[in-house]
């Protein structure tokens, strides 16, 4: 638990140190791939 938070606050750092605009484009990256995987996830989910 206490790797993943650091990996967690690393990437957080990371993230500040990037130009506006690459912060945005990646965070829209993040974004993507999050509800991609969310519809995956519901569409192989038996209901």
């Amino acid at each position: 638990v206490n790797e993943h938070i650091q990996d967690d606050v690393a990437f957080n750092l990371e993230i500040q140190h990037m130009p506006r605009e690459k912060k945005g484009r990646f965070w829209k990256n993040i974004k993507d791939t999050i509800s991609f995987s969310s519809d995956r996830d519901e569409e192989t989910s038996p209901t």
